[in-house]
């Protein structure tokens, strides 16, 4: 006799569960109402639930997450997973609705996506919290109903009030991934004083496979490189401990660092992008900030995702023709390429 795991969430009110809910891994599980259980051989495997088989896609593997309901409620929630078997990121949750009467799927949430952030049950609905972003800092609410399936993007602040500052606050990353910075709003915060919303996005991107975090002198430091294009883009970064001043460098093969922040050229964090860069050209210099980037003098100036003003020397807004605008654009020749952000798979840290 096969003996199944029973570990379903009970409530007694619409309730929330708390950021970064851990999810099983079954291959059995006992809802309320009977069993659960994945069927099939690797590479044709499915799901049955109360004995009768699902009308779900045979993959080459299934996993049933747990399930949960309202204590009062007359029918239970039940989440699965299934994976083609590849190193490509797979298919998002399936969610199943059990009852006495009736099993139904009532839909999907999206592939490629990050961890389940949050899980809310209501007596007629299921809820639930999905970051699509590596910061975790964007998400998608997917409610499950008899009105269907409805997808609301969201997000949380991408910076905080207060920038983090120096000494603890910047030694705390020493022994982690580099990409963890990224991950909290006083960080994303303090790297916004000398970039912009899209900068910072375009670093983390390329802090993929990487060594932890180090501390070398006066100054914490990371670095990475981008999945699957190592040997193209990497990036690094650095907080310097006694003030907490930060500096980053985007690098791409064969060209000279694009660096950010007024420190960037300080012994120690040259010497870290030279670690980490493959341009064997002229000596390279610091790149100049633009004048008009909100920030770079170590000050949020405006409000996050507000555009910039960029203003001449006089104080007054720059206006040009429709013909000098199209000269500019011919001739000028932004410092790093701008590609665009791939969708990827997010680990479980």
């Amino acid at each position: 006799m096969r003996r199944f795991l029973c570990s379903l969430s009970l409530a007694l009110a619409a309730t929330t569960a708390n950021a970064d809910v851990e999810l099983g891994a079954y291959q059995q599980y006992q809802t309320r109402f009977g069993p659960a259980q994945v069927t099939g051989e690797i590479y044709q495997q499915s799901l049955s639930v109360l004995g009768a088989a699902l009308p779900v896609e045979t993959d080459y593997r299934w996993t049933i997450l747990g399930a949960y309901a309202l204590a009062e409620a007359d029918h239970d929630w039940l989440l699965a997973t299934h994976h083609h078997g590849g190193n490509m990121c797979g298919p998002g949750i399936t969610v199943i609705r059990v009852s006495e009467a009736r099993v139904q799927p009532m839909g999907e949430t999206g592939g490629c996506e990050g961890a389940l952030r949050d899980l809310r049950v209501y007596p007629e609905a299921l809820e639930l919290d999905i970051y699509r972003d590596g910061m975790r800092q964007q998400f998608t609410t997917y409610r499950f109903s008899d009105e269907g399936q409805l997808e609301t993007p969201n997000e949380l602040p991408f910076a905080s009030g207060q920038p983090a500052g120096a000494g603890p606050e910047a030694q705390r990353w020493i022994g982690e991934h580099p990409y963890e910075i990224f991950r909290h709003a006083d960080e994303r915060a303090r790297f916004l004083t000398i970039m912009t919303v899209e900068e910072i996005r375009d670093l983390s991107t390329r802090i993929g496979p990487a060594n932890n975090v180090i501390q070398r002198g006066d100054w914490v430091l990371g670095a990475g490189c981008m999945a699957h294009s190592c040997n193209i883009s990497g990036g690094v970064w650095g907080i310097r401990i006694s003030d907490g001043t930060p500096a980053a460098a985007l690098l791409d093969a064969g060209r000279p660092p694009v660096t950010y922040g007024a420190e960037a050229g300080d012994p120690v964090f040259r010497g870290w992008i030279n670690e980490h860069s493959n341009y064997e050209g002229p000596p390279w210099t610091p790149t100049p900030p633009p004048r008009c980037l909100p920030g770079r003098r170590g000050s949020i100036s405006l409000p996050v995702g507000a555009a910039p003003s960029c203003r001449s020397s006089s104080g007054s807004r720059r206006r040009r023709s429709p013909s000098s605008r199209a000269r500019s654009r011919l001739s000028w020749r932004w410092p790093v390429t701008r590609w665009p952000r791939p969708t990827r798979s997010l680990a479980r840290t």
